[in-house]
């Protein structure tokens, strides 16, 4: 039976096309059914079946921060797909992030937007279409003011600029590699960073 989920505003929708009993409809069910299990951790998702308008057996994701993209014919690589365009190009720097970058050792570039620039905030994000683009696996994250600033609630995201030791007024773009416990810093002041700084 395929997963029906609410929708919400803030949800980003995936919707199988086809029939729910076929063998790609039972392989989108059960990504429904472990993001459901593991939705307190890692999923904004909301799961869809539609059997009208689209090519049988393809997977369309709708994203209130992009345009829909569509997966021609669901197989064993549509978790991966889902996983790489479920969220933002340049993700929150939230529980899931933390726990890619720390826990999994995931490699990270974090971006301290002390002052709220835009110009930066653009300039990071250009980066971060330009590494996906090109394949590479590398973590995008956005820390405002709010995480700078010590006002998080969340205890898992603290004093993070002086948990890694750096001052993020001086320090705009910060490279974290769990996996060798190093850092690697621009060091430059935020008015000047560019793309290819980046």
């Amino acid at each position: 039976i395929f997963i029906f989920k609410l929708s919400t505003e803030d949800k980003v929708s995936i919707v199988f096309h086809g029939d729910a009993s076929s063998e790609e409809g039972q392989l989108v069910s059960k990504l429904a059914v472990a993001d459901d299990f593991n939705s307190k951790i890692n999923t904004n998702l909301a799961y869809y079946i539609a059997q009208v308008g689209k090519t049988e057996g393809s997977v369309e994701i709708i994203r209130p921060f992009d345009e829909v993209a569509t997966y021609e014919h669901a197989d064993q690589g549509v978790e991966s797909w889902i996983r790489q365009n479920e969220r933002p190009t340049v993700v929150p720097f939230d529980e899931r992030t933390i726990g890619e970058m720390f826990s999994k050792a995931k490699p990270g570039i974090c971006l301290f937007n002390t002052e709220g620039s835009n110009v930066l905030l653009d300039a990071f994000t250009e980066s971060a279409k330009a590494v996906k683009g090109s394949g590479k696996q590398l973590i995008f994250t956005h820390i405002e003011d709010f995480y700078v600033n010590k006002k998080a609630n969340s205890e898992h995201i603290g004093p993070f600029a002086d948990y890694i030791k750096i001052d993020s007024n001086k320090t705009p773009i910060v490279l974290i590699e769990g996996k060798i416990k190093s850092k690697f810093v621009l060091s430059k002041n935020p008015a000047d960073v560019t793309a290819e700084d980046i």
